[in-house]
């Protein structure tokens, strides 16, 4: 079974897969006997839901990127966080490299042709009074340090509202452009000679971070066995978004070291 939200149809496949109902035994359900209210819904098919294995249950998210390969570094390295797009054989890297930018993850460092910038973010968080350029060079340190990880959709309606271009240009090339004027143009090369796509792939539950589906970390550790506060958030947002309430834009945080391999993705479309 496949938890997939990211449109209406598909959200409504996965309540009648999930309670092994037709679609409109759902509605009646849903909308006459609930009186289209989610709580008595969940209440009146609780024990249903407490036995349901949710162990083996796959999930479908969207991560949007651009390149000008047509996705090949990906269909062959992958979908890989910040650090590893920072410190191995990728376009990004070589791009930056012909711009004299070179990143040191292990040892926390940029280096910009023979100036070297300390980027310990552990040594930014807390401090107060910061000069502009030690608040940009944060924010760089922060995105590779703190937010490194592959981030994705498992639902998402229009793109561009997004705010930050990402189906133009990495995400990153932002942050390192307000440190470093000169890679405006690295941005203004991506920009120009790069497709935007959405990369579709399938992955499981313990490759996310425990805040795609908590608020909070106790309330993860507290659903390690019923996983009764997981299956409310699939449900709940399944049932939003097969009514197309909510639900248009819902982020999913892989873990901080998780690489999406090729096999793991289904599709690729360009935008």
């Amino acid at each position: 079974m496949i938890f997939d939200i990211s449109t209406p149809d598909a959200a409504f496949k996965f309540i009648q897969d999930f309670f092994n109902i037709t679609g409109s035994g759902f509605i009646d359900e849903y909308i006459i006997e609930c009186n289209n209210d989610f709580d008595s819904f969940w209440n009146k098919r609780l024990d249903y839901i407490d036995s349901t294995n949710i162990d083996h249950l796959k999930y479908k998210a969207l991560h949007v990127t651009s390149n000008w390969d047509d996705c090949l570094e990906i269909k062959m390295q992958g979908i890989k966080n910040l650090q590893a797009v920072l410190s191995e054989q990728t376009t990004l890297r070589n791009l930056l490299l012909e711009y004299g930018v070179k990143f040191d993850i292990e040892n926390k460092a940029l280096v910009i042709g023979e100036k070297v910038i300390d980027i310990d973010y552990d040594k930014f968080r807390g401090r107060f009074r910061l000069t502009s350029e030690e608040e940009r060079i944060r924010e760089v340190a922060r995105k590779i340090y703190f937010d490194p990880q592959v981030n994705a959709f498992f639902s998402i309606d229009d793109i561009a509202r997004y705010g930050t271009d990402i189906h133009c240009r990495p995400e990153f090339l932002m942050n390192l452009s307000s440190l470093i004027p000169r890679i405006k143009e690295v941005e203004k090369i991506w920009c120009t000679k790069s497709k935007g796509y959405i990369v579709t792939f399938l992955a499981d539950f313990d490759q996310f971070a425990w805040y795609s589906f908590y608020d909070y970390e106790d309330n993860y550790w507290e659903d390690m066995e019923s996983r009764l506060i997981l299956k409310k958030w699939l449900i709940s947002n399944a049932v939003s978004r097969s009514f197309e309430r909510g639900g248009s834009e819902i982020i999913a945080y892989m873990g901080s070291g998780v690489t999406i391999t090729p096999e793991q993705i289904i599709d690729y479309t360009a935008l």
